[in-house]
């Protein structure tokens, strides 16, 4: 018989506010009020919002006990059954992939190796019936003027063009003069302030000719032509040190474009080349050298190892 120990996790959520998963975690719930967003236009019900606690990790027994009951067999094998479940949960983790719980969320480790939970969408408040987020529109009422209707119905000549666009001009002027005013001060923010924004912003970042480069290639060099002559110009090129090798430093595969931006630019900030390589859905992310000695590279896996991942390694030499 095979024991789903994942799909016994979201039910007993409805039950109880903390879950124990022995050598893995303890989920646990909080309350969360009901909220209007008004900018999305959502109603969102009363919710538990679900957290995961990876140092918790001791049996309370619920989880052992629900399996034995419901698939009627020994506490022995409800505890194996468990263990089992969590090992495989363990190994998907450290190859840096992620363990769906279904109707419960997803737990994978990020690229600073820490356990990270995304919570699903499931409602666990049974006091609010599982009610889901609701979407609304809002009411737009008309305004209604007595005066054109009685002239209209009582057989009265109709309103002309320009005492429509008069009474049109009367009654959004104020919103007429705010718009305009927003504009004018938009338009002064970007003429006297947009060159200041440039200049608070000196954080370096990692050029894009410096990923996937050569250690060993140098940018071109473009010489003023009207300053020098052709007997001035060297035609030869550099003769590459026949001894010298290139090598990759893998760190890390990711799905996510934004941890892979932020790997890359830590890789430059440490003085590092940064080198990047799509397979598939994941992006490889790690450091090219130029070496001599095979020693050099071997000293540049250590401190790459001790500065971004130990399980960083030479893929390429």
């Amino acid at each position: 018989m095979q024991i789903e120990v994942g799909e016994c996790i979201a039910p007993l959520l409805y039950e109880h506010d903390s879950l124990a998963v022995p050598g893995l975690g303890t989920f646990v719930s909080t309350y969360k009020n009901a909220a209007v967003d008004h900018v999305q236009r959502k109603v969102q019900p009363p919710a538990l919002q679900l957290h995961f606690q990876s140092h918790l990790q001791l049996d309370d027994g619920i989880l052992v006990n629900y399996i034995r009951e419901k698939y009627k067999v020994s506490l022995h094998d409800a505890q194996h059954a468990v263990a089992a479940y969590v090992k495989v949960a363990l190994e998907i983790i450290e190859k840096r992939e992620m363990v769906t719980i279904p109707k419960v969320g997803r737990l994978y480790r990020d690229y600073e190796d820490q356990l990270r939970f995304l919570e699903d969408s499931t409602n666990f408040n049974t006091a609010s019936y599982g009610l889901p987020v609701v979407q609304f529109s809002p009411i737009v009422r008309t305004e209604r003027n007595p005066k054109a209707e009685e002239a209209q119905q009582g057989g009265g000549r109709p309103m002309g063009q320009s005492a429509r666009i008069a009474g049109w001009f009367q009654r959004y002027f104020s919103w007429v003069l705010s718009l305009t005013f927003i504009i004018l001060v938009t338009g002064g923010y970007l003429v006297f302030f947009q060159n200041n924004d440039s200049a608070v912003d000196n954080e370096p970042t990692a050029p894009a000719s410096r990923i996937n480069i050569s250690p060993t290639q140098s940018p071109p060099v473009e010489w003023p032509t009207d300053t020098l002559s052709d007997e001035d110009l060297d035609t030869e090129a550099s003769t590459p040190d026949p001894a010298q090798q290139y090598g990759i430093i893998l760190i890390g595969r990711f799905a996510n474009e934004g941890n892979v931006k932020r790997l890359v630019q830590k890789i430059f900030d440490a003085g590092y080349e940064p080198y990047t390589e799509k397979q598939g859905n994941l992006t490889l992310v790690g450091v090219q050298m130029a070496y001599e000695r095979e020693e050099e590279l071997k000293q540049a896996l250590a401190k790459v190892r001790k500065k971004f991942d130990k399980r960083a390694r030479i893929i390429k030499r």
